[in-house]
């Protein structure tokens, strides 16, 4: 079976196959095999044209492309979604660290332990400890009958924190070193000002 190119070929049948060009042949003779999309054949009496037509690889990426653009901002939003979870959930941003965070509980639980391990040694003159970074003071109530303990310079709010309840007085000479060395922050400062005995 041989088979003629024809003198023209269609202008739908250009393209970039069959050598570069979208060519027509006339065959005379059955044949098979031809299953490919990019071939078509057209029956004229005895004889049949095969014409080879280009494939269109650049509509898929185009395809492709648009189905990539559509689907990246929802994978987008739900990555920044999950983080967002994550962040509320794991109580390690400073945004939700206040009162009853994390931080805020940890530093009541230092001074439970250190209230209730002293409740039964009562002192008589004000001291300071150290507690898992923290400093402390501990000094006795206005009428001897329990110690107070104050976080002198805590990180979570409330930035005051007295455990227990009660009034006390410090002297003025006790605010005067606190001040120097520069242990307590400035809220705790202004309320140790406040119980200063004239």
């Amino acid at each position: 079976m041989r088979a003629s190119p024809l003198a023209h070929s269609r202008a739908s049948d250009r393209g970039t196959l069959c050598g570069g060009r979208a060519r027509a042949y006339w065959f005379s003779g059955g044949t098979s095999g031809f299953g490919r999309s990019s071939v078509a054949l057209r029956f004229q009496g005895p004889k049949f044209l095969v014409v080879c037509r280009p494939t269109n690889h650049s509509s898929r990426t185009r395809f492709a492309g648009r189905l990539n653009s559509g689907v990246r901002p929802h994978m987008k939003q739900l990555c920044l979604f999950l983080v967002l979870i994550v962040a509320a959930t794991s109580g390690c941003s400073p945004a939700v660290d206040g009162r009853e965070s994390p931080g805020d509980k940890y530093e009541w639980s230092i001074l439970q332990s250190r209230e209730y391990h002293a409740r039964q040694s009562l002192v008589a003159t004000p001291g300071f400890t150290s507690a898992e970074g923290y400093v402390l003071l501990v000094l006795p109530s206005s009428d001897g009958s329990k110690n107070i303990w104050i976080m002198l310079s805590p990180k979570s709010p409330p930035f005051y924190k007295q455990l227990p309840q009660g009034s006390y007085t410090i002297s003025r000479s006790l605010m005067d070193a606190i001040s120097r060395q520069g242990i307590a922050s400035s809220t705790v400062q202004e309320v140790l000002a406040s119980h200063v005995a004239e």
